[in-house]
């Protein structure tokens, strides 16, 4: 809707020129991944807190975004740099950091809570940005995405930061154990 009622795209134009975001996600997901296999543990908060931080940037750029600015690329490219920055976080619910949060034991149900949530804020999210967008335009939809994004960078950030605090702890319990071996 976005595409068509504000940016002033045709209903053909605005299904062509969404299929941007599933098809940056590709390219998203699969970067995410690979820098996550490198990274490890720590990698995914970081690449998570970075992502939904510049999700939540790119958001707000996009409530500058003037109505019926389909011959602009700004809006377009927006939408593909929300796609890229926020898919490959996503993407890791389900799977690595299901596994993290519940490891051997509860990895299962981890999963299922975070689909369950996951499904509960689709059901949601339609109606609700109809709502707001009815009620507040488009830039109060963004406003209140970015809100999200940001938010959750921040949960994000704080993930980060006790993983970063656990992997000290744990280098320096070897460190000692290691000393009080050799002495």
């Amino acid at each position: 809707m976005y595409l068509r009622d504000h940016l002033g795209y045709s209903v053909s134009e605005s299904a062509g020129v969404s299929a941007i975001f599933p098809g940056v996600g590709v390219a998203s997901v699969l970067l995410a991944g690979w820098l996550s296999d490198r990274l490890g543990l720590n990698g995914r908060a970081l690449l998570m807190f970075l992502g939904l931080g510049a999700t939540a940037a790119a958001l707000v750029v996009l409530m500058s975004v003037r109505p019926g600015a389909s011959t602009s690329p700004l809006a377009v490219t927006l939408i593909g740099v929300v796609a890229f920055c926020l898919l490959g976080p996503y993407s890791y619910l389900g799977g690595a950091f299901a596994l993290d949060f519940g490891g051997k034991q509860a990895s299962a149900a981890s999963s299922g809570i975070i689909d369950g949530i996951g499904y509960l804020g689709g059901v949601l999210a339609g109606d609700s940005v109809a709502r707001v967008a009815v009620a507040y335009g488009w830039q109060g939809v963004f406003v209140g995405l970015a809100a999200v994004s940001a938010v959750a960078a921040v949960c994000a950030g704080v993930l980060l930061g006790l993983n970063t605090r656990a992997a000290h702890t744990r280098a320096a319990v070897a460190t000692a154990a290691a000393e009080t071996t050799r002495g």
